[in-house]
């Protein structure tokens, strides 16, 4: 069953704030407020601005972990699952609380997991509102035995935009790393789209690509219309747009998975996909972001490489599931 983490904001005209909530389902059909005995303990858990929460294994040990994205020139949370029941905030230990200043941290609206890069690790797009405390991040997981983060935004080529709300990982052109789509709040200020050019170097595409949006706050992803290519829904301060993408005719796999043990929409499994030596993972997520889900079904793209694919399934009860010449331009349902 899917548990919550509740991440609460201010009262906006008392300027108070409310501590964060932890609850576990209880088989179903109640919930129990679990976040004493999760070790989610003061003062990580009050008077907090919370934005948005988003579940991933970054550590890759087979378990959860939760990042809190704090408003209110707060830093942020990086709850690790210690795999017993209780959580530890390591934001502060591995670089992802923000760059302290004076006391003062950053707006934080919404962070989203991808693994850009392709090295088994997830990483954190992470964008920040106010240039004073600390700039949008883009944190790449430098992986075991620590799994500390270090800040890639500059050279990956993504431009600081003073109002960067909710971020979206996806591979849009289907060539097998996944791009990048920035929201950016607020009148006359525009969204971004970053293809990811697969040497850790990012392209602004956002004109070419006519996905320009002003002042946008969620996103997200799916291939609506079932034609093998990721298309795109902004929602802003004046109305929803919706991108059909057109396509480029790359190879692609996608994967939706049906949990029995665990939960029906299989919301925590991990995939992984690997063609040659190029290894792909998708994490289903309940949530990215700010206010904002992607489509539950995993996409893969593969370019021009026609070779058939294995595919490795993790699912949340730790049943696994192997899959061997899987062929590509199709979209497969697996159940654990």
């Amino acid at each position: 069953f899917l548990d919550l983490y509740l991440a609460n904001y201010e009262n906006w005209k008392e300027h108070s704030y409310y501590p964060d909530e932890f609850y576990l389902c209880k088989g179903g059909e109640r919930f129990e407020e679990v976040s004493q005995k999760a070790g989610m303990m003061p003062p990580f858990n009050q008077n907090r601005a919370g934005r948005g929460v988003n579940w991933g294994d970054f550590d890759n040990d087979g378990d959860l972990d939760i990042f809190v994205s704090n408003y209110r020139l707060q830093e942020n949370f990086l709850w690790r699952n210690n795999g017993d029941g209780t959580f530890t905030n390591v934001a502060c230990l591995l670089g992802v609380a923000g760059d302290e200043n004076d006391g003062w941290w950053g707006h934080t609206i919404g962070s989203s997991w991808g693994d850009y890069d392709n090295d088994g690790t997830a990483n954190l797009a992470h964008p920040r509102y106010i240039e004073f405390s600390n700039k949008t991040k883009l944190y790449e997981n430098l992986g075991p035995p620590d799994y500390r983060f270090v800040d890639r935004r500059a050279e990956a080529g993504i431009k600081y935009e003073e109002t960067h709300s909710d971020p979206l990982w996806a591979d849009f052109d289907g060539d097998g790393d996944l791009d990048l789509y920035i929201t950016s709040v607020y009148k006359d200020r525009k969204s971004f789209l970053y293809e990811n050019l697969g040497n850790g170097k990012f392209k602004d595409v956002t004109y070419l690509s006519a996905t320009r949006v002003f002042n946008g706050w969620g996103c997200a992803a799916s291939d609506f219309d079932n034609d093998g290519d990721v298309d795109l829904f902004v929602a802003s301060g004046s109305g929803g747009y919706f991108f059909l993408n057109k396509g480029n005719g790359n190879n692609y796999l996608e994967i939706k998975v049906i949990g029995t043990r665990s939960n029906s929409s299989g919301i925590g499994t991990r995939i992984t996909v690997k063609q040659d030596d190029r290894i792909q993972i998708r994490e289903v997520q309940g949530g990215k972001g700010t206010t904002s889900e992607n489509s539950v079904v995993q996409f893969f793209g593969f370019g021009k490489n026609e070779k058939p694919v294995t595919v490795d399934i993790r699912f949340p009860s730790g049943k696994k599931k192997h899959l061997s010449n899987v062929q590509l331009n199709q979209r497969i349902t697996v159940k654990e």
